[in-house]
């Protein structure tokens, strides 16, 4: 999904909750927006039309995570 990476990756990236696809929608949605992507409250109110919206919500996921070696004990 286009939009949750450019959100992850570069307008959220100082965020400490990753964008997360909740929506069930399985396919492609063709959709445009002309929001400020690094500003939830502007984000939310543009996916308002479509009945979408970011909330914070605990949720289990698969992600990769890159550590420092000094902070690594094996």
């Amino acid at each position: 999904n286009v939009l949750l990476a450019h959100l992850n990756l570069i307008y959220l990236q100082s965020s400490k909750y990753p964008v997360v696809n909740d929506t069930g929608i399985k396919g492609n949605v063709d959709i445009s927006i002309e929001v400020n992507l690094s500003d939830v409250q502007s984000i939310n109110n543009a996916l308002a039309p479509f009945n979408l919206k970011l909330i914070e919500k605990e949720v289990v996921t698969e992600m990769i995570v890159i550590r420092d070696n000094e902070k690594v004990k094996i």
